[in-house]
């Protein structure tokens, strides 16, 4: 059986530096922060969060493989968002696995 199409919703516009892409499927949502993760950008982060939280899924994955870059108060403030989920029993994790092309990619310029 094919799985449902996994709908995404943008909740900043498209000229914002930062935003989130989110997915969902049953009863997981992944979140996808496009941008630099850091003090500026995380009350946006926080927010998507707490709106997933709220909604009712029992799980969030956090994927931290597209392009930008995650600044040192990023990583800090990840336990922040941790923090929020565990408030709301909602399981976190973090998806921070390399793509083949990304391995390809380094293996080919080194």
């Amino acid at each position: 059986m094919p799985e449902p199409a996994m709908p995404h919703i943008d909740l900043q516009p498209a000229t914002s530096p930062f935003l989130c892409e989110i997915r969902t499927d049953w009863e997981r949502a992944i979140v996808i922060p496009h941008g630099t993760l850091d003090a500026t950008s995380f009350p946006q982060l926080e927010a998507a969060i707490q709106r997933l939280c709220t909604a009712g899924f029992s799980a969030i994955v956090l994927d931290l493989r597209a392009p930008g870059s995650v600044a040192p108060t990023g990583l800090a403030l990840l336990h922040r968002i941790d923090a929020l989920a565990s408030r709301h029993q909602v399981t976190l994790s973090l998806d921070l696995r390399r793509t083949d092309a990304d391995q390809l990619l380094e293996a080919t310029t080194a």
